[in-house]
């Protein structure tokens, strides 16, 4: 029986069924766990950006 994760609908979307139970819900395969990475990385970097937009849109002002 798989256990739906306890996260957010993104992770669920990447995480897809559960492996294997563990203590935080679900253990990701080595492909899946490659992608949720590579997801926050990008969300990092976006947050990056749009606080150098920001800050550089504030100093125009």
């Amino acid at each position: 029986m798989t256990k739906m994760p306890s996260q957010t609908s993104v992770e669920y979307l990447v995480k897809g069924v559960c492996v294997s139970e563990t203590t935080r819900g679900c253990e990701l395969s080595s492909e899946n766990r490659t992608l949720m990475e590579r997801y926050n990385r990008l969300t990092e970097f976006n947050k990056q950006t749009i606080q150098e937009l920001t800050q550089s849109l504030l100093r125009r002002q």
